[in-house]
This record gives structure tokens, sequence and C-alpha cells, in this order.
């Protein structure tokens, strides 16, 4: 029964998959915003020479970290990072563009976020090079490179980009972009005898991705409280973990495993660091629905910033069946962050079996 049920949830993450990617990406959403450009097309043309994951899913994989065959290792630099804007015109965008985010109340507070400087491989370990940056960091570069001021020449930190890089992304030590890790998860629930993908939508009013269908959680990781700590396990897993409570109310005695399956650059944000996971939960659907309502009561008492629709969405219910969820990626659209939640997803589900 176990192998049925994950080959069921695999079969069901691939068709939502097959219908995202339908159209040459036309059920990817949004397409057009102010400060990113989504576009599949548009990006896999940019960076022509990067190799993307899978045919239109723009992200490409720098460390696969599932299954597990190799230490990860944390080294961190004492130093925080200090944004360096490339030029006086990179800085006169970056500038204008930042004070355009924050006028759009899509972004609020500044927090600690953890910065990706390099990566090294070899064939025992895996090690990840980290500085402390801020969530401003990357608002004033990797969340508005598609920003122009409205001037003729309609100049964007991307375009920029590309007169210094050509068709590859920045290198990853580029001091003019913050490059901070971005974390997120898909977690499968059982109905009836398949597993099925726990997606949620975005609110309008968010940073990235608004208002398209999305993986269970998502967020920038945090630096932790205490650094002295190197495990991978401190720096993003545990951070994951209190996403997924403040997001859906999972905890992680609620989740029967997590674990991260790879460690991406997403073209959509100029290399942004991407680490995505995946993982089960035996939940049933009404205690997934009571841990749901839960989650949102405590972010409304607590004045917490929304990132998920409640029940504007799901209407009477939270959690949706397979064909509920074709239907709503089919009038919604699913971000690119949720496509590659899947994508990764499957391959965590095959593996298992």
């Amino acid at each position: 029964m176990v192998i049925e049920t994950i080959i069921g949830a695999a079969e069901v993450s691939l068709s939502l998959l097959e219908l995202a990617l339908k159209a040459k990406g036309a059920l990817i959403a949004p397409k057009n915003d102010d400060f990113l450009n989504y576009d599949t097309s548009y990006l896999l043309g940019v960076y022509a020479e990067e190799t993307s994951i899978s045919h239109y899913i723009p992200y490409s994989e720098l460390i696969s970290l599932y299954p597990e065959s190799k230490r990860v290792k944390i080294e961190t630099n004492a130093r925080k990072f200090l944004y360096h804007p490339r030029n006086q015109e990179w800085a006169r965008i970056s500038d204008l563009g930042f004070s355009k985010l924050i006028e759009s109340k899509r972004v609020k507070n500044n927090e600690g976020a953890i910065r990706l400087q390099k990566t090294r491989e070899d064939e025992e370990e895996i090690t990840l090079s980290l500085q402390k940056a801020s969530y401003f960091d990357q608002c004033k570069s990797n969340l508005i490179l598609d920003w122009v001021d409205g001037t003729e020449d309609r100049i964007s930190l991307r375009l920029l980009l590309r007169g210094v890089y050509g068709g590859s992304l920045p290198d990853l030590n580029d001091r003019s972009m913050a490059n901070t890790i971005g974390i997120a998860s898909l977690i499968y629930y059982r109905e009836g005898d398949e597993y099925i993908p726990y997606m949620v939508k975005r609110v309008q009013k968010v940073g990235v991705f608004p208002g398209g269908v999305h993986c269970t959680s998502s967020g920038v990781a945090k630096w932790p409280s205490n650094s002295t700590d190197d495990s991978f396990e401190n720096f993003f897993t545990t951070h994951m973990y209190s996403e997924l409570e403040e997001e859906v109310g999972l905890t992680k005695d609620d989740i029967e495993e997590l674990v991260p399956i790879a460690l991406c650059r997403e073209f959509s944000r100029g290399g942004k660091p991407q680490i995505f996971f995946s993982g089960f939960t035996n939940l049933s659907k009404k205690q997934l629905i009571e841990k749901r309502v839960k989650a949102q009561k405590t972010i409304k008492d607590m004045n917490l910033w929304p990132e998920i629709e409640q029940k504007k969405w799901y209407h009477s219910e939270i959690v949706l069946n397979t064909d509920e969820l074709l239907g709503s990626i089919k009038k919604h659209k699913i971000t690119l962050e949720g496509v590659a939640s899947l994508y990764y997803g499957i391959k965590y589900l095959q593996r298992r079996e």
C-alpha cells in the first residue's frame, strides 16, 4: 500500500506539472509585474547559456541534496554583507525601484537573511559559504530586476547585468546582488488511495509571485540566532519548519518527513539561490483544515504579514483534492516556485519508491 500511494502521488504531481507546463508555460503566473518578469520563454532566452532543470522551468541546479550521499558543511563569514551598487546608473535604478517596492506595500520588515557566497563540492562533502545579509538587500537587487523608471531608455538592473554577463547568471558573489537564500517546501497529504501536494494561493500584496498557486510554504532563510551551530538543520531546516507552522499550522510533529532535495538558482530573480524541500504528513484532510484555520487566526491576532489566501480562495474548504487543485491551477495559474517544487516533489516520490 505504501508503494502504491507513492506511485499515486507521483502520478498526481506529474499530471499537475504537465498541466502547468501546457502550451509552453501558459499556465504559469503571473507574466506581468512591475518589478520582476516571470515569463518562462523570456527568462530561458535571457539566460540561454544556463542549463535549466527541465523544459520550461527557469531554474538551474547547483547541487543535488537528495538522496543524501554527502555531508553538507557550513562555513560562515564573520563580516556582514555590504550591498555595493555596480555603478552610478545601477545605484539610481536600485534606489528608485526599492522606494517603489516599499510604496507598493508588498514588503514590510527588514530581517537578517542568509547570503550564499559560493559552493564547493568534492567526493565526500558539499561546502556552503554563507554570509549575513538583510531582506532589504534583496529588495534593492534580486527583487526589482525588471523595474524601469519610465524614461525612454527603459534601463533595468537585469539589462545592466546582461551587459556584463551576457546569457549567463551573475556570479554568486557579485556584491551588487544580495543572493539571499530562499527556502520552499511541498508537503504531500493523503486523500483516499493517493497522496496529493498541499498547494496554496498567494495573496496579491507580497514581494514575489503575487496571486499564483504556490507550494505549501516558502520564505527567505533567516540568519539563525545561534550561528555557532554550523549544521544544515540549524541554518535551513529549522526555519523551514517554522515557515510551515506559521503559514499553514503544521508543526514538526505533524510532518512525517521533511528533506532537502536540491539547491538551485532562479532565473526570474537573477540567480537567487533556492533550496527545495519535500515531505509527507499523515494528518487527515479535516486535521489539515483545523491547523490552517488556527494558523490564520494566529497571523491575524499577532498582526503578522499574511502571504497566502485563506477562505477567499478555498470557500468552505481549505485543502483541495486533485480535481479541485487542477481546476484552481487552470483558473489562477501556478508560480514558478510552485512548478519547480512539483518537479522536485516528483523526483522525491520516485526515489522513495
